[in-house]
């Protein structure tokens, strides 16, 4: 019988999610990054056990939800072809372990901004949250501008994303 439960070193269980959960929760968290600071090398490492854990438990329970259809459901559909793209390039993950197809023109150019940000000291992202070097509304307004930009390759996302920042921004100016 297959369980969620693990024994910790110290005996003591706790439950960790299925990796069907797994593998859609993580996909939105990487979202959240790329929406709001950029998506960094460790979750594009993390997520690349989280496939494969995946693929190794689908093979045990094929009578589980086909992941695209949940992937649509969600929104996740084509974000996750991105990923798809970024986990072969970057982390040199096999085909077999892909949950969708790669989607190469969106993939090169969040698997650029990954670059960037990652080996630059004047990356985007980087400059953007050092609070030494812009102000609260500086900071915002250039995170504004790249959220437009994103809009181009994920709309939804980006929009959402762009309410998420106002609503940040009036939290923290009525903070200060």
């Amino acid at each position: 019988a297959s369980t969620n439960l693990v024994t910790l070193p110290i005996g003591k269980p706790i439950a960790i999610p299925i990796p069907e959960l797994n593998v859609i929760f993580q996909l939105c968290h990487v979202m959240q990054h790329f929406i709001a600071q950029g998506i960094g090398f460790k979750q594009l490492v993390d997520y690349h056990y989280v496939l494969k854990t995946y693929y190794e438990w689908r093979g045990k329970h094929p009578e589980a939800e086909d992941i695209t259809k949940l992937l649509k459901r969600f929104g996740l559909y084509k974000f996750s072809r991105t990923m798809m793209y970024i986990m072969q390039e970057a982390t040199g993950l096999d085909e077999k372990y892909l949950i969708t197809p790669p989607d190469k023109k969106r993939g090169a150019v969040v698997l650029e901004s990954i670059v960037i940000d990652e080996h630059s000291q004047t990356g985007e992202i980087k400059n953007i949250l050092d609070l030494n070097n812009y102000t609260l509304i500086q900071r915002q307004f250039l995170k504004t501008i790249r959220t437009i930009r994103l809009s181009f390759y994920f709309p939804g996302e980006a929009l959402w994303g762009l309410c998420i920042r106002i609503k940040d921004a009036i939290i923290q100016i009525f903070r200060h």
